[in-house]
């Protein structure tokens, strides 16, 4: 005599976590063949496998012996690799294929060089409304100078004291008016430095005269 199964209720796709966790437990028990656990589930036999050699792993992880006491554990998710990205970018100045090959030696996890980049567009768009913000208004001691990348100069001040970085701006002149509307624009942050100091750059020290008529 046939007996009829149970209609299952849900997809794979749709099953909740708590149903794949019933089912890998049911599978671990052997309680039932992953046929029937299947059959009753709505599910193909490799999704019960699946989920039954993952609940395994994890028992034998969680019981087996260590020699060194684990720390701490960490949740890597989606936002947690971009925070990753920044911080090897900028401190510990990594390139964007050193930091490629570092995600995927530690993590087992690829990512491609347009993701690393997009993730730095999006941070340097979040930065220009932070620095947006800034109060500039306490530093008296100010160092100016131009760095140079691809043959395109990059503007940059510097408080003397805090060693803060108050302005870092790449482009394609160095000229009196783009460093004076640089000026200016700290000015309006509220820099107002007793004391300049700098080379003999023709652009900065003529944008700099100007922007303190």
């Amino acid at each position: 005599m046939n007996h009829a199964h149970p209609t299952p209720t849900c997809s794979a796709k749709s099953m909740s976590t708590h149903r794949k966790k019933a089912i890998a437990i049911e599978a671990l028990s052997k309680s039932k063949t992953q046929t029937r656990i299947s059959e009753e589930n709505g599910v193909s036999r490799k999704f019960v496998r699946k989920h039954r050699d993952g609940a395994k792993a994890a028992v034998n992880d969680h019981f087996c012996e260590r020699d060194e006491a684990i720390l701490f554990t960490i949740d890597v998710t989606a936002a947690w690799i971009e925070k990753l990205v920044i911080a090897l970018g900028l401190i510990a100045r990594a390139s964007f294929r050193e930091i490629i090959y570092f995600i995927d030696t530690m993590f087992d996890h690829s990512i491609s060089i347009g993701t690393v980049s997009s993730i730095f567009r999006s941070a340097i768009k979040s930065a220009k409304v932070e620095n947006s913000k800034e109060d500039l208004s306490r530093i008296k001691i100010t160092a100016n100078d131009e760095l140079y990348h691809l043959n395109k100069p990059i503007l940059n001040g510097l408080d003397i004291r805090s060693l803060y970085c108050y302005l870092l701006s790449y482009e394609n002149k160095r000229d009196e008016e783009t460093w004076a509307i640089h000026l200016l624009d700290a000015q309006e942050k509220g820099l107002n430095p007793d004391v300049m100091v700098s080379d003999e750059g023709n652009g900065l020290l003529a944008g700099h005269i100007a922007d303190c008529i």
